[in-house]
């Protein structure tokens, strides 16, 4: 399943993965990715450009360097024929690369920004999949909180008004971690997984009512915040009426789906005297003791037969 929908700035890259640039023709700004993958230039060479993707970023390292180095100019010219034609949208050299190299400046004819990673070759590969995959995943925004819980990334969902900005104060003072509060921004960044995190003019900020917004981070501390969290339960607050009806005792998880992907839903009736925070803590504990494959209510089914 495809999830892209979007290219990022190649300056972000550069920013994010500090990366220093060699060659750029014109602005950095004007230059795009638009996908996570990246070609090795060997293989390219080997196969003769016959499996070559001119959508994803291009990788030269030491291996290419020492192999163009040992043919002429025009030998070079005639090897990289197809990388001119249709050029990558970036080029990156390995760590272990001169800039100072002659052949470097071959690449330049491509007319795409050649830039240097400070990395290893497989942790470059690496940091630059994971980011260029969820920023370039399918994405949408819900209204609700997203904290770590125990680990657990917890999206706290319901109506406007029933409490989820202060159950998010209460379990940021009793230990858990705050990562978006009012909007959450949900990636899908493969067909398994959803990220969450707070879109950027927002991280940090919650809101309560009566006191306005106030900054986690600064209130808190900053060991209190993450910036993003993968989803892995949805705790819904639901008024004590919508809830009447249900089963009190066998109650088993619902299921939220979102890009399909489905993941467990809790419904928490909330009514006064009741610590919802508590409560909370409690559905995530009891979530993992599932997933470790011990269930309660099922133990209790077994002993009342």
């Amino acid at each position: 399943m495809n999830y892209i929908d979007k290219k990022i700035s190649i300056l972000d890259i550069i920013d994010t993965l500090s990366l220093k640039i060699i060659y750029c023709k014109g602005k950095i700004s004007n230059y795009y990715v638009e996908s996570a993958q990246v070609s090795r230039l060997a293989l390219c060479l080997l196969n003769s450009f016959s499996k070559y993707e001119p959508a994803n970023a291009m990788m030269v390292g030491l291996t290419e360097i020492e192999f163009l180095k040992k043919s002429s100019i025009e030998v070079q010219v005639q090897l990289l024929e197809k990388l001119y034609k249709t050029p990558p949208p970036l080029i990156v050299l390995s760590n272990n690369v001169s800039e100072s190299e002659k052949c470097v400046k071959i690449f330049e004819g491509c007319s795409v920004p050649v830039v240097k990673t400070g990395d290893e070759t497989l942790s470059f590969l690496s940091k630059y999949f994971e980011y260029l995959s969820l920023q370039l995943a399918r994405s949408q925004t819900i209204h609700g909180v997203l904290m770590d819980i125990y680990g657990e990334g917890i999206l706290i969902t319901g109506k406007s008004g029933i409490g989820k900005s202060e159950c998010a104060v209460e379990l940021i003072r009793r230990g858990h971690k705050f990562v978006a509060d009012d909007a959450v921004m949900i990636k899908a960044v493969n067909d398994k997984e959803l990220v969450g995190m707070a879109p950027k003019n927002i991280s940090n900020f919650l809101e309560l009512r009566g006191i306005g917004v106030i900054n986690i981070k600064t209130m808190f501390g900053v060991y209190k915040i993450k910036k993003q969290k993968k989803i892995k339960m949805e705790v819904r607050l639901q008024g004590w009426n919508e809830f009447s009806n249900r089963d009190r005792l066998f109650v088993f998880p619902e299921e939220t789906e979102i890009f399909g992907i489905k993941i467990p839903r809790i419904n928490i009736p909330v009514n006064s005297g009741r610590s919802i925070p508590v409560i909370i803590e409690t559905a995530v504990m009891n979530a993992i003791n599932r997933s470790k494959g011990y269930d309660a209510t099922e133990s209790l089914i077994r002993c009342l037969k």
